[in-house]
């Protein structure tokens, strides 16, 4: 099985927010996954996507301030 995996990792003031983008060359599955933890609870959030190019598109727009949106938006950062 053929699996690359391509990561970023911002800093916000006590924790990390950890971007990854993944493919699986057997199955031809895409994921962007957006991961950071608050008091020892790990948050993860995955996209999925039908094509390399998607996927490398939205990875390159997630900024720390995407990012950042994101986990505000849900309550999970404030």
């Amino acid at each position: 099985m053929e699996k690359h995996t391509f990561c970023k990792v911002y800093e916000y003031e006590d924790r990390q927010i950890l971007v990854q983008k993944e493919y699986n060359g057997e199955d031809e599955n895409y994921y962007i996954k957006v991961t950071t933890s608050i008091g020892g609870v790990l948050t993860m959030l995955s996209y999925g996507f039908a094509t390399e190019e998607a996927s490398i598109e939205c990875f390159d727009a997630l900024t720390k301030d995407k990012a950042l949106e994101m986990f505000k938006k849900l309550g999970i950062i404030k």
